[in-house]
């Protein structure tokens, strides 16, 4: 067997030179180090300048995400305070009795004895904060609307009755009220939470709801369909 070594071949990092003298090849003892490749180097100008740009668009993407995710939320929350049709819009309302927290001892309120008037039926509670914003507006409509025969009627969920009477008495509330202990009265309708208002007229047909607080502009709207 011939060695490349007998061949004439260098072994390892010897290179031929043409005087016949063995030199060390670059990359190894006494060859030299090759200069690294440009670009190449992690801590270089263009890595950084790699890194910056990534880092640009990452941010970027974050910000148009909750830019979207905000917009989301504001429809959201314009839908959620817009008279608009809802599961039982063009249904007939369903039908329910309450005793009344603010009549003659042993008093009801029965919605189908309401037929032949349009009837605005709010679903509220001692405890909901909106429920107590939206109440002036409320009071105020029901004396306007007095009237023109539009009849209120106020359905409160989970609400003890000493809390009921001084809520009523606070804000004035003097059109009917009673409790809806077990969520009886208001599960036919669907209701996602509190309050919602409930737009019913005189053939017993639901022309509009509203789910949160009412402001000025759905409760108008809302009147407003029991007109047509």
């Amino acid at each position: 067997m011939e060695r490349l070594s007998d061949l004439g071949v260098p072994s390892g990092g010897e290179t031929p030179n043409p005087d016949g003298e063995q030199t060390p090849a670059p990359g190894t003892p006494g060859g030299g180090t090759p200069p690294p490749a440009a670009g190449r180097s992690r801590g270089g100008p263009r890595w950084r300048m790699v890194q910056a740009m990534v880092a640009g668009a990452v941010l970027i993407a974050l910000v148009a995400l909750l830019v979207a995710r905000l917009a989301g939320a504001q429809r959201t929350a314009s839908t959620a305070r817009t008279a608009r049709p809802g599961p039982l819009v063009g249904h007939l309302a369903p039908d329910f009795t309450i005793p009344l927290w603010n009549g003659a001892a042993g008093q009801t309120i029965h919605l189908g004895a309401l037929r032949g008037h349009p009837v605005v039926v709010n679903f509220w509670a001692t405890w909901c904060a909106p429920c107590q914003l939206e109440a002036p507006l409320l009071v105020a409509a029901a004396r306007g609307q007095r009237g023109v025969g539009v009849a209120f009627v106020g359905v409160a969920y989970d609400s003890p009755r000493a809390d009921a009477l001084a809520f009523l008495q606070h804000f004035h509330i003097t059109y009917p009220c009673g409790p809806d202990g077990t969520m009886a009265t208001a599960a036919p309708y669907g209701l996602p939470g509190l309050p919602a208002t409930v737009f019913i007229d005189g053939h017993g047909v639901v022309t509009a709801m509203v789910t949160g607080q009412l402001t000025s502009a759905t409760l108008n709207q809302g009147l407003e369909s029991l007109r047509h």
